[in-house]
């Protein structure tokens, strides 16, 4: 075995520690959806001393939350390369994806829609629910981080 093989295996490096970043934006409208929503941006903190690498992240499609087809900037842009399935929302595994100590990766923009209101007169009401997702990253087993993101209001 080389070197840092076996430093790896016996925890002599500092190791990445990732967190779920889940940032509350604005409350607005999509095209081609009149109804208002909650944005949230969605990515990784590595809050460890290491480098995470090929960093990877998954949630149920069905989960309350669905993602923005204008990506991070309005225009499709996504942090992590996304992986097709039926299921899952998959974002992750690409050769150079890495995230550096201290740091936050921004992924992707979530959609949450109003549950009850009046879209006309600008009244929105927002369902707490809690956000799972199953985070990986190399050499480590996948491990589910929560969020609870609380009803909102809008006037």
């Amino acid at each position: 075995m080389e070197y840092f093989q076996i430093a790896d295996l016996f925890g002599k490096r500092p190791q990445p520690k990732l967190e779920l970043f889940l940032e509350t934006g604005r409350i607005g409208t999509v095209p081609f959806d009149n109804g208002l929503h909650r944005f949230f941006c969605m990515g990784f903190s590595n809050i460890g001393r290491g480098l995470a690498k090929f960093p990877s992240i998954r949630f149920r499609r069905n989960c309350g939350l669905t993602v923005s087809q204008f990506g991070l900037d309005g225009n499709g842009n996504v942090g992590l390369p996304t992986r097709p399935d039926d299921e899952w929302v998959i974002f992750g595994d690409g050769a150079d994806d890495v995230i550096h100590p201290g740091t936050t990766l921004k992924i992707t923009s979530l959609l949450q829609p109003a549950s009850r209101g009046d879209p006309r007169k600008g009244v929105a009401i927002f369902d707490a629910l809690t956000f799972n997702a199953d985070v990986a990253r190399e050499a480590t087993p996948t491990t589910t981080l929560q969020k609870s993101i609380s009803e909102g209001r809008h006037r």
